[in-house]
C-alpha cells in the first residue's frame, strides 16, 4: 500500500467547509481514539473536490443524460442523487491513475467522495459535520466536543457502548474523531470485508444515537480527565491564555470540563443530557455533512452502499456557521505585543504569531509556500544558523 488510509477521509469536510479561519485557535478537543492515519498523495485531489459543492463540475447529470455516462447505477439508486461526478471529472496526478474516483450528492444534501483502489490493504470511511466548537452555546462551553464523545456510546441498532470499538478492533482496524472550530469529524480504518458493516455502524451515529443517562455521566468524567491532562500541556495552556485577548467565538473554552458541562448548567436549570440532544438535533443535519470512502470494492457496489446508508440521515436544512466578518482580536491593541508565559516544561520557546486574513480555497497554497520558506533547512536559513550555534544546536523549528 502507498501509505495508510485516512488523510483523504479526515479531509472529508474540505468538500463543504469553504469558510477559512485564521490559523490561531482553530483546534478543539483531543482525538480520543487511535492516532491519526494518513494517505500521502491524495490531498490535492480532495481539495479539488471542494468545488463539487460549488457546482463547478462540467458533468452535472440529470435523468435525461444518465444513459450517456459510464455509470452503471440503475434508476433506483440514480433517483436518490442530485448530482454525480465520474472519474474523468477529476484531475489526478500520475500516481492516482490506477484508482477510480467518484463523487455524489444525495437528495438529502450529503456530498460524498468515493475512491476505489484494488491494491490497497485497508478500507476506510470518514464523516464530517460542518459544525464545531465555535457553535457551542455560551452557557455550555465544550458541548460540541462532548457530543462527539457521546455518539460513540451506543445507538438504537447497536446499544452496547463498547460494541463499535470492539467491532473495529476485531477487524484489524482503528477509529478516531476530533472536534475543531467549524468541523466535527468521525473516521475509521478497517479490513476490506468489514467496510460495509463498519459503514452501517458509523452512519447510525447520525440516525439513532441513544444518549443514555448512564453514558452521559461516565463520559463527563472522561472529559474532565482530558481537561486535567490538558492543564499540564504547555501548548494548550498558551493557546488558552491568548484566547483571553480574542473576540468571540475565538475566545471560547472549547474542550469543556465537568464544571462547564454539568455543574454550571445545572445551576442555571439546564439538563446536560437534554442540551446535548438539542445541540445534536440543531446541527447534525444532512446538508451540513460530507463523507468519503476508500476501499478495494468495485466503485459501483461502493456507490450503492453509500447511497443506501447516507440517505438515512435527515436533512434539517440548517445554514452552516460563518465567521467571515468577525475579527480575531477583540481590540487592535492586543497586536504588536510581547507576552511572557510561564511554562511547565523546562524548554524555552519563542512563538511568533501572524494574523492572516481568511484564505479561500484558491489561495490555500499561500500558507504552504510561507511554511516552506520559514522551515527550510538549507544554507543561510534560520535553522542552519541555529545548528551552527552550539548554544542552540538542540533547537527545533515548528511552523503551521
Amino acid at each position: 500500500m502507498r501509505g495508510s488510509v485516512l488523510t483523504v477521509l479526515s479531509l472529508a469536510a474540505i468538500i463543504k467547509i469553504t469558510t477559512a479561519l485564521p490559523n490561531q485557535f482553530n483546534q478543539s478537543g483531543d482525538r480520543h481514539g487511535d492516532s491519526e492515519i494518513e494517505i500521502p498523495g491524495l490531498k490535492d485531489s480532495i481539495l479539488k473536490a471542494q468545488k463539487l459543492s460549488e457546482g463547478t463540475s462540467k458533468n452535472l447529470l440529470n435523468p435525461l443524460d444518465f444513459e450517456k455516462t459510464s455509470c452503471n447505477l440503475d434508476s433506483t439508486y440514480f433517483n436518490q442523487l442530485k448530482r454525480i461526478w465520474l472519474h474523468e471529472d477529476f484531475h489526478l496526478p500520475d500516481q492516482e491513475q490506477d484508482r477510480v474516483y467518484r463523487a455524489i450528492e444525495l437528495n438529502n444534501g450529503i456530498i460524498a467522495i468515493l475512491v476505489s483502489d484494488n491494491s490497497t490493504e485497508k478500507s476506510a470511511m470518514s464523516i464530517s459535520v460542518n459544525v464545531g466548537s465555535f457553535s457551542d452555546p455560551d452557557q455550555l462551553p465544550g458541548l460540541a466536543h462532548f457530543l462527539e464523545h457521546m455518539l460513540f456510546l451506543g445507538t438504537t441498532k447497536y446499544p452496547n457502548p463498547a460494541e463499535y470499538l470492539d467491532f473495529i478492533k476485531s477487524n484489524g482496524g482503528r477509529r478516531n474523531a476530533f472536534t475543531s472550530s467549524l468541523e466535527t469529524n468521525y473516521y475509521f480504518e478497517i479490513s476490506h470485508k468489514a467496510l460495509f458493516e463498519g459503514m452501517e455502524r458509523l452512519v447510525d451515529f447520525f440516525v439513532n444515537p441513544l444518549f443514555s443517562e448512564e453514558s452521559i455521566e461516565k463520559e463527563l468524567i472522561i472529559i474532565e480527565s482530558e481537561h486535567s491532562k490538558n492543564l499540564k500541556n504547555d501548548a494548550r495552556r498558551l493557546n488558552q491564555a491568548l484566547k483571553n485577548y480574542a473576540s468571540s467565538p475565538y475566545n471560547k473554552f472549547t474542550t469543556g470540563n465537568l464544571k462547564t458541562l454539568k455543574h454550571d448548567p445545572e445551576k442555571l436549570g439546564l439538563n446536560p443530557r437534554q442540551e446535548t440532544i438539542d445541540f445534536y438535533k440543531k446541527w447534525y443535519s444532512a446538508n451540513l455533512i460530507s463523507a468519503s470512502v476508500f476501499g478495494s470494492e468495485d466503485i459501483e457496489e461502493m456507490t450503492k452502499k453509500v447511497i443506501d446508508e447516507l440517505s438515512k440521515i435527515e436533512n434539517r436544512h440548517k445554514a452552516p456557521p460563518s465567521l467571515r466578518q468577525i475579527d480575531l482580536w477583540s481590540s487592535p491593541e492586543f497586536l504588536r505585543q510581547t507576552y511572557f508565559f510561564q511554562t511547565i516544561d523546562e524548554k524555552k520557546q519563542l512563538v511568533i504569531r501572524f494574523t492572516l486574513p481568511s484564505l479561500d480555497y484558491k489561495y490555500q497554497k499561500v500558507s504552504s509556500i510561507v511554511n516552506h520558506i520559514l522551515g527550510h533547512e538549507g544554507e543561510g536559513t534560520l535553522f542552519a544558523f541555529l545548528q551552527k550555534n552550539e548554544n542552540h544546536r538542540k533547537s527545533t523549528l515548528h511552523y503551521f
